[in-house]
């Protein structure tokens, strides 16, 4: 596309990012100079998702309870809400380690851990105390 000199803002449309990958930003300033190419950097940043099933001390589904992931260095809270056969769905953590809790209470299991060899998309379920 060709374009006359000068600043322009260009808005992210994350449809287009490859799955579980998210930019560090919503849009960026762009300019562009006379007579050369301009190249433009999207800084993402890997994202994951952890889903499962909440059960009791009988291994029976939970509904209605709270499962919230914390990142322990930056306290992000990540929150859901079990449906009736007790599955959650948290999305859009980062890589570090989380405290999962059940109803303000430790689960089993009560740490996760992210990093670059993480899969994307794991099941995992837990246990409420």
């Amino acid at each position: 596309m060709r374009l006359f000199p000068g600043k322009y803002r260009l808005d992210l449309d994350p449809a287009g990012f490859p799955l579980d990958w998210k930019a560090t930003t919503d849009a960026l300033a762009v300019d562009v100079v006379a007579g050369s190419y301009t190249t433009v950097e999207l800084p993402l940043v890997k994202y994951y998702t952890r889903t499962g099933s909440v059960t009791d001390a009988q291994v029976q589904p939970v509904a209605g309870v709270r499962v919230e992931a914390i990142q322990t260095s930056s306290g992000l809270r990540r929150l859901s809400v079990t449906n009736g056969a007790g599955v959650y769905y948290l999305e859009g953590l980062q890589q570090g380690e989380y405290i999962v809790k059940v109803n303000g209470k430790s689960a089993l299991p009560g740490k996760l851990q992210l990093d670059a060899s993480s899969e994307s998309f794991q099941e995992i379920n837990l246990q409420q105390n």
